[in-house]
């Protein structure tokens, strides 16, 4: 009677231990809701050579002025770019300036477009949540160089 007694704790132990292991699902958000729920901020730029080399651009080549821009995609379609607490001189000359007023689309193909006049800009979005992103970027250099940049995002 005594080993039922124990094969039955042992039962009903290892039968918690596996429903308390049971992650519960995340809900999935869509990219634009993602996008429209928070500001972003910029947290890397990595440039892929054509050689293969990586090389992070926004630690060696942007300002301290420019790491702390806040991205806002407004959910009528309005893209702006604020400075941070500190302040490029001339204020607003920092990354994505040109296209602070813009409109900012996304696609079912989780492309990323943002536009101002005739500056467009394209981006391939990938393994977005609440609190992270990666943008893809792949372009011709002025000097005919395939070329791709991954940007690394953060919600503020």
């Amino acid at each position: 009677m005594r080993n039922l007694w124990i094969l039955a704790i042992i039962v009903l132990a290892s039968c918690k231990k596996e429903l308390s292991a049971t992650p519960e699902p995340t809900p999935e958000i869509t990219l634009e809701q993602a996008l429209t729920g928070r500001p972003w901020m910029i947290t890397s730029i990595v440039l892929t050579t054509s050689d293969g080399g990586l090389v992070n651009i926004f630690a060696v080549n942007f300002k301290d002025c420019e790491r702390d821009d806040l991205l806002n995609f407004g959910k009528d379609g309005v893209f702006t770019k604020t400075d941070g607490g500190i302040i490029c001189n001339p204020p607003g000359n920092s990354v994505f300036r040109d296209l602070n007023g813009g409109f900012w689309n996304s696609s079912p193909d989780s492309s990323l477009t943002i536009n101002k006049g005739f500056n467009n800009q394209r981006y391939k979005v990938t393994n977005w949540t609440n609190t992270s992103m990666k943008w893809v970027q792949t372009q011709t250099s002025y000097s005919g160089v395939r070329e791709t940049y991954t940007y690394q995002l953060a919600s503020k």
